[in-house]
């Protein structure tokens, strides 16, 4: 069921960005997009992984206070906050000064989204726990290497899209 959510959640954010990319909209709308879609995609998540709307009232008290609800709730929720921060700053660099490098932020658009939501689409459907206690430090050490590319990968993102229209806005290039 999970890996059933995080694909649908994925399909929500990419399909409307790799859209939206290909008829070739600006930076800002891009991550308006990306937000929006990031909040549908968090809400499908807290919905089908919490089954706080399938489950009947007596088996909720089960379920109601799962790792997911207390600890990835906000964690999803701060990234749509993060992609609402950036599309103000794009959108104040289109409407006031020219914009810089919209095909590096563009990629960067699409790196940061990947970093974002690779790592757990992978961790719950490709890279399954082991069978055998002996091979569960190989499985944690390949946990830990995709995060922390996913952190690499996702910190420079953001600082290249705080970078780009700081830029344009501090130096009025018109």
């Amino acid at each position: 069921m999970i890996q059933i959510a995080y694909g649908i959640a994925a399909v929500i954010v990419l399909l409307p960005l790799a859209v939206f990319t290909w008829r070739g909209w600006a930076v800002h709308r891009l991550l308006a997009i990306t937000a929006l879609a990031l909040a549908i995609a968090s809400a499908v998540l807290i919905v089908t992984t919490t089954h706080s709307v399938l489950l009947p009232q007596s088996m909720d008290g089960a379920y109601h206070d799962t790792y997911y609800v207390v600890a990835h709730g906000h964690w999803i929720i701060s990234l749509t906050a993060l992609f609402l921060v950036l599309f103000g700053l794009h959108w104040a660099a289109h409407r006031w000064a020219r914009p810089t490098g919209t095909r590096l932020a563009i990629a960067s658009v699409w790196c940061l989204t990947l970093s974002l939501i690779g790592p757990p689409l992978l961790r719950w459907a490709l890279i399954s726990p082991p069978k055998r206690y002996i091979d569960y430090d190989a499985w944690v050490s390949s946990l830990l290497a995709l995060d922390q590319i996913a952190v690499l990968a996702s910190g420079a993102s953001t600082l290249i899209l705080l970078a780009l229209p700081l830029y344009a806005l501090i130096f009025k290039r018109n």
